[in-house]
């Protein structure tokens, strides 16, 4: 196939995505935006709160810029209901597969449901979504990707505990139930549903091309069939016990002490995180090879082997099981790992996602180490999520921890720009409630769904410039705010630079944060604690001798730009001499340094370009060092 879509294009291509308030869908939209496409998300209603906490979400692409929009299709059944939605866009991802009112309760058991109920709108609104898609003549839609859950591939009973399903399979549900009628479980009728729209699409999509082609066009499409899908709700975190449990009681609960499941739902257990099954989508629109192909999108358990330890962690009241009676279901997704370049995380990482940071120790020197974790908090009265970082509180908690860490929380509810994580509430709870509450000192912080910044850069290879600039300039922001408090931070590096959802910057983590300067009179103080994290901290800091606050973030911040630009923190500092006095200047907005090339920390730069092609050591300073000395120099 030819190249279908790419971001590079000017104006960036125009993707219509429903399904948007979904649980797949914000992540979706993430990513469309990330790699630089414009979006249109259909919604059924602009004022629900889930659409008003999209936008919110992703605040910083609506408006002017022209990257985000909504639009409103009430009845996606209604004829032509996409017909004005699509005009103009190059691509669509449907995401959005409406079920039977009430359906919501699927069993074993027949409910008398009609079948149609579940398969009339799968079916009719997928097909007419394709048709809005691209039966007019003015449509400029060239490829449309669909999701249709492993219900249209997996096929029960399994014939064999080795039976392996491709993308060749095909459920047999829809046999079942024309065998059985409305008797028919309202399982079967919904996975039949799936099938049934699934195989309509292709149906279309073969007639369709046959026209287009006699007239010279034609557009393609690309079916993902993702499991049970795991992982973070950017927009309802919903309790992830709830989906772990059901998922994993699937895979060893005995059906016969839970009729709530099908016997033949016993031996599943295939699932996909949600942010791989969302970047599978964004994939599938850019890769030419995807065109036409129907793709598993899965990652699982395939033995049972691999479960002791999930068991043991999260299942203490799912009953035992007879592993003689359990039948794994298995996937081939070499197609995915091979069409899409997939790479699927791992259910422990999905599992833990929950939990921002795991277990980890803020150590600094001449502090003791304290135990603390993140995790996700949830206000389901009002529907907004959080990060709650919790300081364990022991009989072994000194006054002077308990005084850093009250420090901490003074420092950072002063703090409030765009680019500092806002710190929202805290709350301690002492050990005289034991009994009730778990000790310690719960800080409700805000939520940077977006991760750290130390995972968006590649080891040795770093960021593209325009990136480095852009995560760079809002380092600088932000510190420039810190420092007009007197405020110094201290612990700058990657780890601690947070992302929302839109990409926003956030500088967090205060705990060894310091008051440096009164914003009443102006009158500063130098500092003598030695603390910090190798390799960010700076060189005045090997001595015992006090210290000017300032200089030492604008340290931080030269290794974490060196570090975006190579992808490494590794090197002597004498290497940002230079960039200590580059970025002094734009910590002080000197008008000067504005008309210089590192006012744009790119490859344009000339001090940049000549430390990675070697010819700076042949300017001073670095034609009086030893040969010895620059030899370790080279050595890094």
């Amino acid at each position: 196939m030819p190249a279908i879509i790419s971001a590079s294009q000017t104006p960036p291509p125009k993707v219509l995505v429903t399904g948007g308030t979904g649980y797949i869908g914000p992540w979706v939209i993430k990513y469309l935006l990330e790699d630089g496409f414009r979006v249109r998300a259909v919604v059924r209603d602009e004022t629900s709160w889930k659409t008003v906490k999209l936008k919110e979400l992703f605040a910083s692409y609506l408006g002017d810029t022209g990257r985000l929009e909504f639009y409103v299709v009430e009845d996606f059944l209604k004829e032509d209901a996409f017909g004005e939605a699509v005009k103009g866009v190059d691509a669509v991802v449907h995401l959005a597969s409406p079920l039977q009112v009430g359906s919501t309760a699927i069993g074993p058991e027949g409910g008398g449901v009609d079948a149609d109920e579940y398969i009339k709108p799968a079916r009719d609104g997928t097909l007419g979504l394709l048709k809005s898609s691209t039966s007019s003549p003015d449509s400029t839609v060239k490829r449309v990707v669909y999701t249709s859950s492993t219900s249209a591939i997996s096929r029960y009973p399994l014939t064999s505990p080795h039976t392996v399903f491709t993308e060749e399979d095909w459920g047999r549900d829809p046999d079942i139930l024309e065998e059985q009628g409305n008797k028919a479980s309202d399982f079967v009728k919904y996975r039949a549903s799936k099938t049934l729209a699934e195989r309509a699409a292709w149906e279309y999509h073969r007639e369709s091309n046959k026209k287009d082609e006699k007239e010279g066009g034609g557009w393609d499409l690309v079916v993902l069939n993702p499991p049970f899908v795991l992982g973070p709700n950017l927009i309802s975190a919903l309790p992830i016990s709830a989906g772990v449990q059901w998922w994993f009681s699937v895979v060893i609960k005995d059906s016969s002490s839970d009729p709530s499941f099908p016997t033949t739902l016993r031996g599943s257990c295939p699932y996909v995180d949600v942010r791989d099954a969302a970047r599978a989508h964004v994939e599938a629109l850019k890769r030419p090879e995807a065109g036409g192909e129907r793709v598993i999108v899965i990652e699982h358990a395939n033995s049972l082997d691999n479960l002791p330890p999930l068991k043991a962690s999260i299942t203490k009241e799912i009953p035992d099981f007879d592993r003689s009676e359990v039948t794994m279901m298995s996937y081939n997704n070499e197609k995915s790992k091979r069409v899409l370049g997939m790479e699927y995380m791992e259910y422990e990482k999905t599992l833990s996602s929950t939990r921002i940071s795991g277990p980890r120790h803020a150590v600094a020197t001449r502090r003791v180490p304290i135990q603390l974790s993140v995790y996700r908090a949830t206000n389901f009265k009002e529907h907004r999520v959080a990060a709650c970082k919790v300081i364990t509180i022991s009989d072994k908690t000194s006054e002077k921890e308990r005084k850093n860490v009250e420090k901490e929380m003074r420092v950072h509810s002063a703090l409030k720009h765009k680019n500092v994580l806002e710190f929202l509430n805290a709350i301690i709870v002492e050990l005289k409630h034991r009994h009730t509450y778990h000790p310690g000192i719960y800080i409700l912080l805000e939520l940077a769904a977006g991760g750290d910044l130390f995972d968006k850069i590649a080891p040795d290879k770093g960021v593209s410039d325009d990136l480095a600039h852009y995560y760079f300039q809002q380092v600088i922001d932000g510190m420039q705010y810190i420092h007009s408090q007197g405020v110094c931070h201290r612990d700058l590096k990657p780890e601690n630079l947070l992302l929302d959802a839109a990409g926003t910057l956030k500088i967090s983590d205060f705990g060894l944060s310091a008051v440096y300067k009164l914003k009443d009179t102006g009158r500063t103080r130098m500092l003598t604690e030695r603390c910090g994290s190798l390799p960010y901290v700076a060189p005045e800091l090997a001595n015992e001798q006090p210290y000017n606050a300032e200089p030492v973030d604008v340290w931080g911040c030269g290794v974490i730009l060196f570090t975006l630009l190579v992808g490494s923190a590794c090197f002597p500092f004498l290497f940002l001499r230079f960039v200590l006095e580059v970025m002094s200047g734009l910590l002080t907005m000197d008008e000067q340094m504005a008309d210089t090339p590192w006012d744009e920390p790119t490859i344009r730069s000339p001090e940049f370009v000549a430390y990675v092609n070697g010819t700076i050591f042949k300017e001073d300073p670095w034609r009086r060092i030893g040969e010895q000395a620059l030899g370790t120099i080279f050595s890094f």
